[in-house]
């Protein structure tokens, strides 16, 4: 039987489709996950009707978390705000749907709560001290063991006038960076040095994600000198989400390694720099740069929301 979707006001782009690859890709699912509901060809969008649709509900009682909505009511008007500007838009119910489309999981899933889960991923790159080649620093996650930026929630400071207040980026940065990699690196240096790379809050990639729930991230780069990393103490706080830290040299293979789309805010933030101070890149990773600036791949910062600072 064919299928011919009642409404299409708009289509999805190649970028957010590049996304919604990553994050349904059945070999790369959280464990504890449902199987996803299938979508059918053409009905990925919202936009589009299918009245057929049933994802299953999944909500992780390991993850769940009451400083973040948990049922539309509990969504304060700015953050509804929020998550209109980020392209979140609302069943009848009130609960917020993913601006990547239909992702064939409802709920929370392994996400604190429902709508947007901000998050701050620092990306810390150095000049390796024996050839010079560009290096970032990674950890290898507890949870899938793969390679990914250091980072993790932003967190709610508090309330006022009834809605959340939520910290700063730069004292998540510290914080995560703390956490999972250890001390050394300090807040003055990230306050007066680490650079947003888009400004904005963009969607993420990212597997845990569902049809109500996805994180969102505020991708932040800081270049260091050798003294600043020889004095970062790899220390996680807790051994079992970080198996691993590693400098690794900023290669195409190592760049295609890593979780979600860590690979692009890395990409991202190199295509900011100078090219004179690049130095060690191969060429996959130059032909990859060279594409950004002529701006062969979407621009996935066009996901996201600018943030007033």
């Amino acid at each position: 039987m064919t299928h011919t979707p009642e409404t299409s006001k708009s289509s999805l782009s190649p970028e957010i489709f590049r996304l919604r690859a990553k994050v349904v890709n059945p070999k790369d699912q959280p464990k504890d996950y449902p199987l996803r509901a299938e979508i059918k060809s053409g009905y990925e969008s919202w936009d589009t009707v299918d009245h057929d649709y049933n994802p299953p509900f999944y909500k992780s009682a390991e993850k769940n978390d009451r400083k973040y909505p948990q049922q539309p009511s509990d969504i304060q008007p700015k953050e509804h705000a929020f998550l209109e500007s980020l392209g979140f838009t609302f069943d009848s119910k009130g609960m917020p749907l993913v601006p990547l489309g239909r992702l064939g999981l409802s709920g929370p899933g392994r996400t604190p709560g429902i709508g947007a889960i901000r998050a701050v991923d620092p990306i810390v790159t150095r000049n390796n001290p024996d050839d010079g080649s560009m290096e970032v620093l990674l950890v290898v996650r507890g949870d899938n063991g793969q390679s990914a930026l250091p980072g993790g929630k932003v967190d709610p400071e508090g309330t006022e006038n009834g809605e959340t207040v939520w910290e700063d980026e730069g004292t998540t940065f510290c914080r995560e960076f703390d956490e999972e990699v250890g001390k050394g690196l300090g807040q003055d240096i990230i306050n007066a040095r680490a650079k947003p790379i888009y400004n904005k809050y963009v969607i993420v990639g990212d597997n845990r994600n569902t049809d109500n729930s996805a994180f969102v991230t505020y991708p932040m780069h800081l270049h260091i000198s050798k003294a600043e990393a020889e004095a970062i103490r790899f220390k996680p706080k807790n051994p079992k989400e970080i198996k691993e830290i590693k400098w690794v040299k900023i290669t195409e293979a190592n760049l295609n390694s890593l979780f979600a789309t860590h690979k692009d805010f890395v990409l991202d933030a190199l295509a900011q720099l100078d090219e004179s101070k690049i130095e060690g890149l191969d060429a996959g990773v130059r032909t990859l740069l060279d594409g950004l600036r002529k701006n062969v791949r979407g621009d996935i910062s066009s996901l996201g929301v600018q943030i007033e600072k």
